[in-house]
């Protein structure tokens, strides 16, 4: 990855599912996973279901660790807002669609590795 935000890895990407992982470099262990909104045949997450508004993501999981606004990306579009929790020994990051009536994104990911 040249991403300088991320520390070096492999990425892999399977869009047929909505998923995708990456993982650290030398040791291939995965450090983050990332599990696309539900218009894929794919994976379902029973705690975090692609139909929850940021209300209701935060009436479950509490004051987020940290948060971002939307805004407009020059490569990737228009972007919707997210919230970061600290959880059990790992980060869960909730990326909203636009209109914060859904979930666009969630990523699991290690915290010596969050940006």
């Amino acid at each position: 990855m040249d991403d300088e935000s991320y520390p070096a890895g492999v990425g892999y990407v399977f869009s047929e599912c909505g998923l995708q992982f990456n993982c650290d470099a030398d040791t291939e262990n995965i450090h983050s996973l990332y599990f696309e909104k539900e218009e894929h045949d794919g994976f379902v997450l029973s705690e975090v279901p692609f139909y929850m508004s940021r209300e209701a993501v935060r009436a479950r999981f509490g004051q987020p660790e940290r948060s971002g606004d939307a805004l407009s990306h020059p490569i990737l579009g228009e972007l919707g807002p997210w919230d970061r929790f600290k959880l059990n020994g790992f980060l869960l990051r909730i990326q909203y669609h636009c209109d914060l009536q859904r979930i666009e994104m969630v990523t699991l990911m290690r915290p010596d590795v969050a940006p």
